[in-house]
């Protein structure tokens, strides 16, 4: 009796074991190991999430054959930089051999001059520090300026060449001789419609166009610049050229 009263609970293994531990069953396995060892799985889990992240990123990252910078004192509108992009394109080459041309267009809200307003101080600070990375790097060639923005610019860093790629002396620049109005740019000037806009409500439109039509497309100086001891830069300036050519005298 007081045998069966210890193992009324107990099953038939128990019975019968002499003293002797069943083997767990798979289930039973995979309890224990996760028991002492899911902190140490879930370790392995998030290192190779990160992995695997790290090189989706690598392999899925679009590396644009061309950047071309837009200076202005007002925001620049997203819709036209996208639609710039996808329509530049057309007269780019596949510089990287990915099988497509992708243009990107790096805006940079700028406001120049101790009087002028700054509508959004964050953005400008970013931009600031984009820009001058850009000037750097040699990441665009060919910009879009407001007037404003070319004067300004010209006059405190001399960053633009003449149209024919020559550096003008300094005191001596001729705005007619670095810059091409955009309305004379063609096709560049005829690239963005009003029917490209059609998502943007009437006012939009046209602040746009009209923003568009205030614009001017220059080079800036790679000529005497560090950029041209790099043979890749040198091959990536001439491409530009090429470009630039195609957009504003339909070369």
């Amino acid at each position: 009796m007081a045998r069966d009263r210890y193992l009324w609970n107990a099953g038939d293994d128990s019975i019968h074991s002499n003293g002797e531990t069943a083997p767990l069953s798979a289930k039973g396995k995979w309890k224990n190991f996760w028991y002492y060892h899911k902190f140490h799985l879930l370790i392995v889990l998030v290192l190779v999430a990160l992995v695997a992240g790290f090189v989706y990123e690598l392999t899925t990252k679009v590396e644009p054959d061309y950047q071309i910078g837009i200076l202005t004192e007002t925001k620049f509108s997203d819709d036209a930089a996208s639609i710039l992009e996808k329509k530049i394109a057309q007269y780019g080459e596949d510089r990287n051999g990915d099988g497509r041309v992708v243009v990107r267009v790096n805006s940079y809200l700028i406001v120049m001059g101790e009087n002028k307003p700054v509508s959004d101080p964050n953005l400008q600070m970013a931009s600031v520090a984009k820009f001058l990375s850009d000037l750097e790097m040699g990441d665009s060639i060919l910009f879009l300026t407001d007037s404003a923005s070319f004067e300004s610019h010209q006059k405190t860093r001399q960053m633009f060449s003449n149209l024919n790629g020559t550096v003008p002396k300094h005191g001596e620049e001729k705005e007619a001789d670095m810059r091409v109005p955009w309305k004379n740019a063609k096709p560049l000037s005829s690239l963005i419609t009003e029917d490209d806009l059609r998502n943007l409500d009437v006012d939009s439109r046209k602040a746009v166009l009209q923003q568009l039509d205030g614009l001017g497309v220059s080079m800036r100086v790679f000529k005497g610049t560090p950029l041209e001891q790099n043979p890749e830069k040198t091959s990536y300036y001439e491409q530009n050229r090429v470009l630039f050519n195609r957009l504003v005298y339909g070369k």
